[in-house]
């Protein structure tokens, strides 16, 4: 008979920084605009002739282009109304720069190199990875079924690679909602340069050709074991870190082996996931894949700056 662990009831939590944590909230929310003049100077692109090409030039550089995308994103605004406001803010500010026009934001973030501010890591990190579904503006359901099929995806599945330890987002794939969350394990985490210690995922993760993944790569992966999983042939002579898993859920039960095994961890890949859709939003804007994982990449990017102002600090209570 499987052992159960009891419950009694939902957990509670305290936060250790509700000041600071609530002071950055309040942050977030300042409407508070200068540009230096690091960023006037090169709001254009450098002239060179010896790399000029044939055709109409550049008039905007990439960080004018990724400026006007981010408060694009922050004020969920459209690309025209995003030009207007750029321009009343450069009036207000009396700054003799230009936004650039929309259609020039449309055409240029297909290609845009977005501009991060990494921070350095201390020692190895261990990874958190999930996967979600983002809307594509379009038809919906209702018309699609009433139509026929239409020209566009309902919506796109976004995957996610979290740092367990500062709860950024270190990697990201964008694809079909067609493709298993399996299959981005190792794009995910080849975009990762720092040494990775583990992969904490849920059990559809839970597949041979994964852990081999990771054992090739001396990564230690903590996939919760599906239901019904039998120990494998040699279990009691060598056993794998399955069979371990299989054989610890029996005795204790799954909650103690999720705390024991750190599993219980996952959770902040989840709210990695709601911190994008509450801030940055539930739908693709962009139409095509290029100008849409330019818009999950400047999205990310906005969330890693709000998770370094302050994340609360909890304690479990009960």
């Amino acid at each position: 008979m499987t052992a159960r662990s009891p419950r009694y009831g939902k957990s509670r939590y305290k936060i250790l920084n509700w000041r600071d944590y609530d002071a950055s909230l309040i942050k977030r929310g300042e409407m508070t605009f200068w540009f230096s003049e690091d960023a006037i100077d090169n709001w254009h692109p450098v002239e060179n002739a010896d790399i000029r090409k044939s055709g109409g030039q550049r008039q905007y550089s990439d960080i004018a282009i990724q400026v006007c995308l981010t408060m694009r994103l922050i004020y969920n605004l459209p690309l025209r109304q995003t030009e207007g406001f750029m321009n009343s803010i450069f009036t207000i500010l009396g700054v003799d720069i230009s936004s650039p026009d929309h259609t020039t934001m449309s055409r240029r973030s297909a290609d845009l190199k977005i501009i991060r501010q990494s921070l350095k890591k201390d020692g190895p990190i261990d990874i958190l990875i999930d996967s979600t579904g983002l809307k594509v503006c379009g038809s919906g359901e209702w018309e699609e079924a009433k139509h026929g099929k239409g020209r566009r995806k309902k919506w796109m599945k976004l995957h996610l690679g979290v740092n367990e330890q500062s709860q950024e987002i270190e990697a990201f794939t964008l694809t079909s909602h067609l493709l298993s969350d399996g299959s981005q394990v190792a794009p995910l985490l080849d975009q990762i340069e720092t040494k990775i210690t583990s992969v904490k995922a849920d059990g559809a993760f839970d597949e041979d050709h994964i852990r081999l993944q990771l054992e090739d790569k001396d990564i230690k992966g903590v996939f919760p074991p599906r239901l019904g999983a039998v120990l494998s042939e040699n279990a009691h002579t060598t056993p794998t870190q399955r069979d371990k898993d299989i054989i610890r859920i029996q005795k204790d039960g799954r909650e103690i082996w999720e705390y024991a095994s750190g599993y219980s961890k996952r959770c902040m890949v989840e709210n990695a996931m709601f911190r994008y859709k509450n801030n940055i939003g539930a739908k693709l804007r962009s139409k095509t894949s290029e100008r849409q994982e330019a818009e999950v990449a400047l999205g990310i990017h906005l969330i890693n700056l709000m998770t370094r102002l302050a994340m609360p600090q909890s304690v479990r209570i009960i």
